[in-house]
């Protein structure tokens, strides 16, 4: 897979983040650093590079895992309840998901380090890092390949300790902070039902049940009767004028619009007195019977789960690195939200007549996160109709979270697995991502993209008569991650002086759940004259941009795409390439200052398949599925 050849007569070197090597000529191996340089490998450039065969290799093994037989039974089997639900859907292994494990990033560089040293024919290798997972994976494997290893401590200061406390505190502790933390949002509902207002019509089939985060209402609109989310844009109204009932249930996410579980459960009372519609929010569900449920059921998790060490066989596989996540998934927080997540939402279908009556369709936000494999099992066992999942943003290739197992080994990986009957996609990009991994494609359709329908209404020709001006402007789009922020932002800073020259203005556009202002104060660029930071949406900031800026990992970049936006994305070299258009040769690609120099002098408009995102105002497919007029 590998073609970089590796001198035999000189030691290899493997160097952590910051780290460099002060002996003799040796073969280079940046673990987290990124760059330019020809003559060393940057492993976070190599995992971009050979994507393919390592996104289908990890989704093998974890699928081993899955099915790996320990006295007598698989960890599947294992971790199954007494209706046959299974708690390995809802660990971090089976979910994973980039944006919860610390360590997948980990395993892909150790699978190419491991195919490194395989054809080395030299017989030294140093690695200088703080990392003591690293240490001891790569003092197994080079054991194994009868190499000399030597460890070098860095000069300076370890990472960050800052989250240290957590991993010395035992998992049952933190458990139990967690509960406490869960009692204490969720108090008034402990020894009080909640108040299910009845749906009017009785033909239940006509109900929409509609499952997401509360993080996507309008509160204004709520406050007044009417349910608007970014999430679902002109499709309630679609419905609603089909005289269908709308059943709406939440995940509450603490945001500014709503602090507190208080905060949203006033505004949905305002609702549900001026709207005929039902809205409901998970966390009334949580009942002191529904507390007693989880307990028994993380006690049972705790009991039931094997030995990390039993499923992966050896020190030196590269899954080792995932130790931590499992243990999280079997005995930590994330087993405890696990069980109560599952106990919540057992409690909630069963509550609703026209669920438990086996009738009505519903769709649900597709992010394949823990909870949706018990919603799905969980509405399956009760309803005969369909529920559906939209994956409301454009696939990302390396968001693993929907595969199962890989094509020539997944035999019944999907068919076990609690799947909605169709994963709504929004263009042919995501679908071509999706069946080219496995996922079967009789489940996956696609529909109109609801949250980019804007850019079907947007006018062209302001961008027009903006090219034509003299002005040039950067429009710079930051991440909600902060680390994505504060690696693009530190880019920027090292090329300033050539940006600076480039352009008139740089308009810096963050994400409402990221503040820029300390990260620019960081790199120097609070006070300078040319940036402005903005909050006006994006729609109306593209007529005023001539390049776009943004992170790996932001949508933004693709609805630049679409608008033929030159558009340069900033690699992270602490994670995986995150953006919709990895692979696509219109965008550019940076990783050093030196880069995003040649970029915004040199970079050409961009684009994107007309069919990548579907755009029909009409919501025709929409309609099809969902069978409205």
């Amino acid at each position: 897979m590998i073609d970089f050849k590796l001198f035999p007569g000189l030691p290899l070197v493997v160097l952590d983040k910051n780290q460099t090597w002060t002996g003799d000529s040796a073969n280079i191996i940046y673990w987290e650093d990124v760059g330019s340089d020809i003559n060393v490998v940057y492993l976070p450039l190599l995992v971009d590079k050979f994507g393919d065969e390592l996104k289908r290799s990890y989704i093998s093994r974890v699928d081993r895992l899955a099915h790996k037989v320990v006295n007598g039974s698989s960890t599947i089997d294992t971790l199954r309840d007494k209706n046959g639900f299974s708690f390995w859907w809802m660990s971090l292994l089976s979910e994973k998901s980039p944006w919860k494990s610390g360590e997948m990033f980990s395993v892909f560089r150790a699978m190419l380090l491991e195919e490194l040293l395989s054809g080395f024919e030299g017989d030294d290798v140093f690695l200088v890092s703080h990392d003591t997972k690293l240490i001891k994976w790569l003092s197994k494997v080079t054991e194994k390949c009868e190499k000399s290893f030597t460890h070098q401590s860095p000069l300076g200061n370890k990472t960050s300790t800052r989250f240290l406390w957590k991993r010395r505190v035992p998992k049952t502790i933190l458990s139990i902070l967690f509960v406490l933390r869960q009692i204490s949002r969720c108090r008034k509902s402990l020894f009080s039902k909640p108040a299910v207002k009845p749906i009017t019509d009785k033909n239940y089939s006509n109900i929409c049940t509609i499952i997401d985060y509360s993080v996507g209402f309008e509160p204004n609109k709520l406050t007044e009767g009417q349910l608007q989310s970014k999430y679902w844009g002109e499709l309630i109204d679609k419905i609603t004028h089909n005289s269908a009932s709308m059943n709406w249930i939440t995940w509450f996410i603490p945001s500014k619009e709503f602090p507190s579980l208080s905060a949203l459960l006033k505004a949905k009372a305002q609702y549900s007195r001026q709207s005929s519609n039902r809205l409901l929010v998970f966390e009334e569900f949580f009942s002191f019977k529904v507390l007693c449920r989880s307990i028994k059921r993380y006690i049972e998790l705790r009991k039931k789960a094997p030995n990390f060490r039993d499923i992966i066989g050896c020190s030196s596989d590269v899954m080792v690195f995932l130790e931590d996540d499992w243990s999280e998934s079997v005995k930590g927080i994330v087993a405890t939200d696990a069980c109560i997540r599952y106990s919540i939402l057992e409690e909630a279908l069963s509550a609703l007549p026209e669920i438990t009556s086996g009738q009505g369709t519903a769709i649900y936000l597709y992010e394949n996160q823990a909870w949706e494999r018990a919603l799905n099992f969980i509405w399956k066992r009760n309803s005969s109709h369909p529920i559906f999942g939209f994956q409301h943003v454009s696939g990302k290739f390396y968001d693993l979270r929907p595969f199962d197992g890989t094509e020539s080994e997944r035999w019944n990986a999907y068919d076990e697995s609690p799947l909605p009957n169709k994963v709504i996609v929004t263009g042919e990009g995501a679908y071509k991502d999706l069946v080219a991994y496995g996922f079967p494609k009789e489940r996956v359709y696609i529909a109109e993209s609801l949250r980019s329908l804007y850019l079907k209404k947007f006018n062209f020709n302001a961008l027009s008569e903006r090219n034509n001006t003299n002005l040039r402007t950067l429009l710079v789009v930051t991440d909600y991650l902060s680390s994505a922020t504060r690696a693009q932002l530190k880019l920027l800073s090292e090329a300033w002086h050539d940006v600076c020259e480039s352009f008139d203005s740089i308009i810096i556009k963050p994400h409402p759940s990221c503040p820029v202002e300390d990260i620019l104060e960081e790199y120097d660029l609070a006070h300078e004259g040319k940036i402005v930071v903005e909050k006006r949406s994006l729609d109306k900031l593209w007529s005023e941009a001539d390049i776009v800026y943004t992170s790996n990992v932001t949508g933004a970049a693709l609805e630049s795409a679409y608008m033929q936006l030159p558009t340069v994305i900033c690699y992270s070299s602490e994670s995986f390439n995150m953006s919709p258009l990895r692979g696509n040769d219109s965008v550019s690609f940076i990783a050093s200052a030196l880069e995003l120099k040649k970029a915004i002098t040199g970079v050409n408009s961009s684009s994107i398949p007309n069919n990548y995102i579907c755009l029909d105002l009409s919501l025709d497919k929409w309609r099809k599925l969902l069978n409205f007029s």
